[in-house]
């Protein structure tokens, strides 16, 4: 079985002993630490099958029944697929089918063709349980028998069908030898809203995390890593992606994951290891993107949201994934939830916490704690199928949680240290060094830290590793969201913080972090050339990212707005942000004049409140706040002058307008070139104005805008449910 650990029996005193015996492991090769890389052989197949009308090209072909997601496709039956393999005396083929509604029975054929045209029959049989509840059934086939040689797999699969039938299910089929010195496997846990402080290894009770804590004393600590976002779905893609939001251009609730970007997932696919995902997070779901270069991902809250988000059922399934793929290197990614509002530990946990009603925060660390307990049972079902040693962890999460620090509770609203700083840890005996990380790490340089230590040689995004040298990889750190009724950015240079706000309020904030961690004295005031720089080096990222003339539209009574743009340049392109279904914008011929007809009103969102004692669903407050509206008109060359025309609907309810950092009232004609226009922040006004803005750093004809994909399919109204829920939809 090799050397194996006890949580239980470490101890910090005794670290000197883990190491020697993580060295005699070492010694006696009993990890595979020497084994080439290279191996085992793995080859996928569903690449050379042939496609159905309609699927997508390999590998984004995905199929799901229930809450299970595959690389496969719908096919009818008979169906036929032929594929060149090579096989050796310890070679298995796996693969997967699904039966949909008016299928009677199916039935899997599985021959080897030689290149002497020679043809054995490994497999012929009914798949069992195929008429059951739609589901991916399992199908492994021992390809031992043939010996080493090379030919043609040919697979049928068939099913009798009664009436109407879509079709059967295929899913990815793969050869692989079965491992007598095996590689690597990943464990990849992210502990949605878990924040760093709230951990022993980084400085909280030492009581809610005890198998953590054991795991962080032998292996790494990353002390001061940050996310990107205070909300899961642009972190969790900066997780999988190595890139920021201002890179990735995933920031709303509107983007996913493109079919073009590479992530950390589709890395270790293309390495032949099994990867699958556990999420019970909405905004972590296939439709969001997030299953690219799975093989399987399981949406772990679809068959019983509103209830517990129980963490033993993730777990469970996990281990059963772990068997099912016995022989081949594994990559497992669980996206727990458990500590996400509403903080419903189970009963042990909960009775464990005092008063009546407990708080919150008192609530969550117990969350926290019953997540701990299942970790360690997920720690000790890898050693004892034979694998916790050869098995790397990696421990983060995607934001953090305030309880009121600064007026709020829950997530996804600022970017004060609560919400942004995480835990991060890494442990693999013999191949992570015991260390303390002090140093600001960006949660996107994760990624590329996991894969030398896989020995995997590709990377996902280029960044460097964390281990190297991670004062290297710090730079700025770059912070925002952008979800519902909020648009707020921060940088930071590790000590001085600077923090803009542009919806629901303009206004701007700095903080010193090593005098003020708690970041409650604005020094905005005081330290002006602070918030220059910072502002400088931000503005340049925002105008990436929402490049050329802002025209911005607010109020939160009903107004109706029309603005006229003429330039004597050209526009070359215009975006929008918020337009609802009756604003127009039009654009001449000629591209030198726009028309933007907007209304304007108030708006309300659902914001999750602190649970209450036996409360399935976090209970929540509908919160107003003004209507914004607002394009961009990218000007060649860029700073073209301009004549601007205001007009408001109503002449007798004048309305501001802000041209750059100067006032007037409408309606107005607004006459100047877009460099006059430039900010560092918008002007803060009565909730209602129109301005005309445009970054400092926005003026370089070369500055391209970072492409966005957004949701190609409808929401589902049950994910719609779970996203509200949280807080995410209005």
């Amino acid at each position: 079985m090799g050397c194996e650990y006890e949580p239980a029996a470490w101890r910090l005193g005794l670290c000197l002993l883990f190491v020697v015996l993580a060295s005699a492991c070492v010694q006696h090769g009993d990890d595979g630490d020497t084994t080439d890389p290279s191996a085992p052989m793995v080859q996928r197949l569903l690449g050379t099958c042939p496609r159905p009308p309609g699927a997508e090209p390999y590998p984004e072909p995905h199929l799901t029944f229930g809450d299970d997601t595959r690389i496969g496709f719908l096919v009818p039956p008979p169906w036929q697929c032929e594929a060149a393999v090579e096989v050796s005396a310890d070679s298995v083929l796996s693969f997967a089918v699904g039966a949909v509604p008016g299928v009677v029975a199916v039935s899997v054929r599985v021959a080897f063709r030689t290149q002497d045209g020679r043809e054995t029959v490994v497999h012929d049989a009914a798949v069992e349980d195929a008429l059951g509840e739609p589901a991916w059934r399992d199908v492994s086939v021992d390809l031992s028998a043939l010996g080493n040689s090379e030919g043609v797999l040919v697979i049928d699969v068939d099913g009798r069908t009664s009436g109407a039938s879509l079709g059967l299910g295929f899913a990815e089929p793969v050869v692989f030898r079965s491992m007598n010195r095996p590689r690597r496997n990943l464990v990849l846990i992210l502990l949605d809203t878990l924040r760093a402080d709230r951990v022993g290894f980084n400085g909280g009770a030492t009581d809610t995390t005890p198998f953590l804590n054991e795991l962080a004393a032998a292996g790494t600590v990353f002390t001061h890593a940050y996310s990107p976002s205070a909300w899961t779905r642009p972190s969790t893609a900066t997780l999988m992606l190595g890139l920021d939001p201002s890179a990735s251009g995933i920031h709303d609730v509107r983007h996913r994951i493109g079919r073009e970007q590479r992530t950390l997932a589709l890395a270790l696919h293309e390495a032949g290891y099994a990867t699958a995902a556990f999420s019970r997070n909405p905004n972590v779901l296939p439709l969001t993107g997030f299953d690219r270069g799975f093989e399987r991902f399981v949406d772990a809250e679809a068959g019983d949201w509103g209830r517990t988000s129980d963490t033993r059922m993730v777990i469970d399934r996990a281990l059963a994934e772990v068997d099912r793929v016995a022989g081949r290197p594994f990559f497992l990614y669980l996206h727990l939830n458990q500590i996400h509002a509403p903080y419903t530990p189970p009963e042990a946990f909960r009775n464990a916490v005092s008063g009546d009603p407990p708080e919150p925060s008192d609530l969550y660390d117990a969350d926290v704690r019953f997540v701990d307990q299942q970790l360690e049972r997920l720690w000790n079902g890898l050693r004892e199928r034979g694998v916790g040693a050869r098995t790397l962890w990696a421990v983060t999460a995607d934001h953090g949680e305030e309880f009121g620090e600064h007026g709020q509770g829950s997530h996804g609203l600022t970017l004060y240290e609560e919400q942004l700083r995480i835990p991060m840890l890494l442990w693999r005996p013999g191949r992570v060094p015991i260390r303390r990380i002090e140093h600001p790490v960006r949660l996107a340089a994760f990624a590329d830290t996991l894969l030398p230590l896989l020995d995997i040689g590709t990377e996902v995004a280029g960044q460097r590793s964390l281990l190297a040298d991670p004062s290297a990889v710090a730079g700025p750190m770059l912070y925002s969201v952008e979800v519902s009724a909020r648009r707020v950015h921060a940088i930071s240079d590790g000590r001085w913080k600077y923090i803009i706000w542009m919806r629901p309020k303009a206004s701007e904030e700095l903080y010193d972090l090593a005098e003020d961690p708690g970041e409650q004295r604005n020094r905005l005031g005081d330290a002006p050339e602070r918030a220059d720089a910072l502002a400088a080096r931000l503005q340049q990222v925002l105008a990436r990212q929402r490049p050329g003339v802002h025209v911005r539209v607010a109020s939160r009574q009903r107004r109706r707005v029309r603005v006229v743009l003429e330039t004597t340049g050209r526009i070359d392109s215009v975006w929008e942000d918020s337009l609802e279904s009756g604003d127009r914008v039009s654009l001449d011929e000629d591209r030198k004049r726009l028309e933007l007809r907007v209304e304007v009103k108030e708006q309300s969102t659902y914001v999750p409140a602190p649970p209450k004692p036996g409360d399935l669903e976090p209970p929540g407050v509908s919160i107003s706040y003004p209507d914004v509206d607002e394009i961009g008109v990218v000007l060649v060359p860029p700073d073209s002058p301009l004549e601007v025309t205001i007009v408001p609907d109503d002449a007798t309810r004048p309305i501001d307008i802000w041209a750059g950092a100067a006032r007037a009232v409408s309606p107005i004609v607004v006459n100047a070139n877009a460099a006059d226009l430039e900010v560092r922040a918008i002007p803060s006004g009565n909730g209602e104005a129109v301005w005309l803005y445009r970054f400092r750093g926005a003026s370089g004809a070369s500055l391209e805008q970072v492409p966005e994909t957004t949701l190609e399919e409808p929401v589902p109204d049950g994910v719609r449910k779970r996203l509200r829920a949280l807080g995410y939809l209005n």
